[in-house]
């Protein structure tokens, strides 16, 4: 099936209209290129193939079991409510729902990232330490590859790694059956996403000294090595920077496209599920190995016991099974 952009002029004819009905499909084929992705690839096989889960995937001395039940309980609750949006979701003139969902699935995803490392003895805590250690963790190849897709590089020399970009495709296409044409949309939301973290970072005040006129002066343009000094401090742009460019979006930057009556608000929110619950599977998987079936049991049971939290089941069932 390809997907293609509407023409929005036969639309309507009121700009602000159109641009709004862009920005609506556009986030539509960025998120189900991503789910689309993940239904290529079978996250806790290729997680059990991986040589830091089989031999070096360990729990911290510094492990505290509060810690992580902790993140684990803040995960799964934003889970919970994130997954409830579907059934709201599914009735009419509820589309608005949809802005808090960009949230709460990267607070779920971010939860569930932050249970592992209090696991293994990462010490990051704020968002940006965490988005940074994250993608440098993916690019040591601690994650198994169908989450490990990434971007470095500058704005106008992007560097994919993991995902391949063929560019069979304009920007506004996307043909769910095509593998190339899914890995190229993902690509598309990588570079975009990147541009913005990289244009954020030469805006923090330290960086702004690097660049400066012979005058003092702050410079307008870069040239594309200092463009690459920026890139080197920023980092790896991976999935988590792109569930924080949403969340940000939604929060405070494009709330009147999720509140575009047009947008296709279930089918979105039915791919952010499946993409946090690649993420907290493959985190949940790591620290029931590195911390044992008694422990993880446990937690498990301490939260779920009784409630019957089908997707949270169904995962324990998952990984009891592979481990």
């Amino acid at each position: 099936m390809r997907i293609r952009t509407p023409n929005y002029s036969s639309l309507s004819p009121n700009p602000k209209e159109r641009e709004l009905q862009a920005s609506a499909e556009t986030n539509y084929k960025q998120f189900l290129a991503i789910a689309t992705y993940f239904r290529h690839h079978k996250i806790l096989e290729e997680l059990c193939t991986l040589d830091y889960f089989n031999s070096r995937l360990k729990k911290s001395k510094a492990y505290s079991y509060n810690d992580v039940r902790k993140w684990l309980f803040n995960s799964w609750n934003t889970e919970r409510i994130l997954l409830l949006n579907s059934s709201l979701l599914e009735l009419d003139n509820n589309y608005f729902i949809l802005q808090w969902s960009f949230p709460q699935a990267y607070y779920a995803a971010f939860a569930s990232t932050l249970a592992f490392f209090k696991t293994v003895g990462y010490t990051e805590n704020s968002h940006s330490a965490v988005l940074r250690k994250f993608g440098c963790l993916v690019a040591e190849n601690k994650y198994p590859p169908g989450i490990s897709f990434y971007c470095d590089g500058t704005k106008s020399n992007p560097h994919y790694h993991n995902i391949n970009f063929t560019a069979i495709q304009s920007a506004m296409e996307l043909n769910i059956f095509c593998y190339n044409s899914v890995q190229d949309k993902i690509c598309q939301f990588l570079k975009t996403t990147r541009k913005i973290q990289l244009e954020l970072k030469r805006e923090e005040s330290g960086m702004k000294k690097k660049f400066l006129t012979k005058s003092g002066q702050q410079k307008k343009n870069l040239a594309e090595s200092e463009w690459r000094q920026i890139s080197k401090s920023l980092g790896y742009t991976t999935i988590l920077n792109m569930l924080y460019r949403k969340r940000i979006k939604a929060n405070y930057q494009d709330v009147e496209t999720f509140n575009y009556e047009g947008i296709r608000s279930h089918q979105i929110n039915k791919c952010l599920n499946n993409i946090v619950n690649n993420i907290n599977l493959t985190h949940e998987t790591m620290i029931y190995k590195a911390i044992g079936f008694e422990e993880y049991n446990e937690i498990y049971q301490a939260y779920g016991k009784g409630k019957n939290i089908e997707f949270l089941d169904k995962r324990f069932q998952m990984i009891n099974n592979t481990i």
